[in-house]
């Protein structure tokens, strides 16, 4: 009886530890371009959705170190729907110095800042990266801190 039990203590032990590891196995690799649209660049995912950026339309929209703001046209296709869900234009100011981003939809009215140290724990994190990818491929150089440096 306590050898039964000792097995089934193990086995749903065995299931905790695994069930983290099958979770991560089943996140979804996304293209690294969209296909409809090869310009189009992966910034972030979640997941069954992916942001893609056009690096052609990153506009410079203020220059002023520490302080930047630019802005991209992004498509966000959902791979669960297999449908496009949006395509508009993303908005992002950038405080280098403080590792700090804005987020906006429409250019006027920005969400933030969001301390980039600490962005996997905002609610908006897939804009953030989404904000650093275009960032990065605007400036040639990596955001400092959000990958641990």
């Amino acid at each position: 009886m306590l050898t039964r039990c000792k097995k089934a203590l193990a086995l749903v032990a065995l299931a905790i530890f695994l069930l983290p590891c099958a979770a991560l196995a089943a996140t979804p690799d996304y293209p690294d371009h969209f296909a409809k649209y090869p310009a189009y660049k992966l910034g972030s995912s979640s997941t069954g959705v992916a942001n893609y950026f056009d690096p052609a339309t990153i506009t410079c929209q203020s220059y002023d170190p520490p302080n930047y703001a630019l802005s991209a046209s992004v498509i966000m296709y959902s791979y669960e729907a297999d449908r496009m869900l949006k395509w508009q234009r993303y908005y992002f100011k950038y405080n280098y110095a403080e590792n700090q981003i804005w987020v906006s939809y429409n250019g006027s009215t920005y969400t933030g800042p969001i301390d980039t140290t600490v962005w996997h724990l905002s609610s908006l994190q897939d804009l953030v990266v989404l904000g650093v990818h275009i960032w990065e491929e605007n400036y040639g150089m990596k955001w400092k801190n959000l990958y641990g440096e």
